[in-house]
């Protein structure tokens, strides 16, 4: 979505997305401020809350959930990165959640 437009801020800098995000900022200059916001603005549409149901391990154990946090790597493509954890080495149900609230179904890859 265009900022300018009201909508949420699309992540533009993940492979296939175009321009590489910015360096984040060095020193303590009076523009410091305005460029972690700049960093920020680019990261941040990146950003993404994984919600991950894992299945149990014993009939006297509920299944586990989690809230975890990824970011988008490859938006072309759809990968986005997490730590191992997260995805566990069992069956998951996971759904991403965007910035501006979009839900949609994950599968781990593993690597």
């Amino acid at each position: 979505a265009d900022p300018d437009s009201g909508g949420t801020p699309e992540c533009t800098h993940a492979a296939g997305g175009g321009a590489a995000s910015p360096a984040p900022p060095q020193g303590g200059s009076s523009s410091s401020g305005d460029e972690w916001k700049e960093a920020l603005d680019h990261v941040v549409p990146c950003v993404v809350v994984l919600k991950v149901t894992q299945t149990r391990p014993f009939d006297t154990e509920p299944a586990g959930s989690m809230y975890a946090t990824g970011f988008v790597v490859d938006k072309t493509r759809g990968i986005i990165l997490t730590n191992r954890h997260v995805v566990t080495p069992g069956p998951i149900v996971a759904e991403a959640i965007f910035l501006n609230r979009e839900e949609l179904p994950v599968w781990p890859a593993y690597r």
